[in-house]
């Protein structure tokens, strides 16, 4: 583990992972009650109140205008739940801090149309039933992707992510930051702005961010997240986007470099919200198994989610 890491380009990662990838299975998960539009950029799947539920971003074909849905596991598929909270929001995350079940999400300022959005910010409620969540706090404008888990000490660990357009001396598109609070009540612009960054994960043409936040059995925490670059083809820019793994020493702020663990030719076709995202895994997180695997959970392409069984990526970290 190192402080600073001298940044790998993410297409020489890809390339590394398609020769060693171990992909024991995977599949399309199938949503319902959300018929006609596109299910993708889940949470990981939890439990509230003794039932299995996952997040969905659910959004028409045409646009980006998404809310954020419940649906209940029902045997080999999820279903919609009626009467659940529904969020304006997009790609959704789960965590629980000292008991309460905590969600977050994008919430995007639109402007007159769908392609002109002015703003986005990562909200955050909480609540007890899928009925009652409640709006509590907003991370700073321009950030989206922050995660939170709970610590031992019964602080609350935070992912930022903010973005070069607003730090002129990034040298990226964007950085992944981290930082402690004492408690939820202390989730606020001004402190999440004030999280270390770190340097090295991303080269200047190049982005990411995290995706999910794990305690492991050594005190370091895992991160599962993104990295992401974008060429031109035929005069398009065509994006591509992969799940990758890596540690923080939370105490040390030291951290490994990251891996790739899935891409999107890991699963199943299924047609994307537009071409130029027909490469994008957006990984929500991982459910870690008792076996030395994990079930890795991932919206694909902008228009469906997508789960598959890998080789546990924290195990060599819990090594360190």
């Amino acid at each position: 583990m190192n402080k600073t890491l001298t940044p790998i380009r993410t297409k020489t990662l890809y390339e590394q992972f398609l020769k060693e990838r171990k992909i024991i299975s995977s599949r399309l998960e199938k949503f319902t009650g959300c018929e006609g539009k596109d299910v993708y950029n889940p949470s990981v799947p939890f439990t509230l109140q003794g039932k299995t539920y996952i997040l969905g971003r659910v959004e028409n074909r045409g646009n980006e205008f998404s809310e954020v849905h419940f649906f209940e596991k029902n045997g080999d598929e999820w279903q919609e739940v009626k009467g659940a909270t529904v969020f304006k929001l997009q790609d959704p995350s789960v965590a629980v801090i000292n008991g309460k079940t905590v969600i977050t999400g994008i919430n995007v300022n639109w402007g007159d149309d769908v392609n002109s959005f002015t703003d986005w910010k990562t909200d955050f409620f909480t609540g007890t039933e899928i009925d009652n969540f409640k709006y509590f706090a907003s991370g700073p404008a321009h950030m989206k992707d922050v995660r939170i888990l709970g610590l031992p000490c019964g602080k609350v660990g935070v992912l930022t992510r903010p973005q070069g357009a607003n730090h002129a001396d990034f040298n990226c598109i964007a950085k992944i930051g981290y930082t402690e609070l004492n408690s939820l009540e202390e989730i606020s612009p001004e402190n999440l702005e004030k999280a270390h960054l770190f340097d090295g994960l991303f080269l200047p043409d190049e982005w990411g961010g995290p995706n999910g936040a794990y305690l492991l059995n050594n005190g370091l925490i895992g991160v599962i997240g993104h990295k992401s670059y974008k060429e031109i083809i035929g005069g398009e820019d065509i994006l591509h986007y992969y799940g990758t793994a890596f540690a923080i020493n939370p105490d040390t702020l030291e951290i490994t470099q990251p891996k790739i663990i899935i891409s999107r030719n890991c699963f199943p076709y299924y047609p994307p919200k537009r071409e130029r995202i027909s490469d994008v895994t957006f990984t929500a997180g991982i459910v870690r198994n008792s076996d030395g695997t994990a079930t890795i959970y991932s919206g694909l392409s902008d228009s469906a989610i997508g789960s598959a069984v890998i080789p546990d990526p924290f195990t060599e970290y819990e090594k360190l």
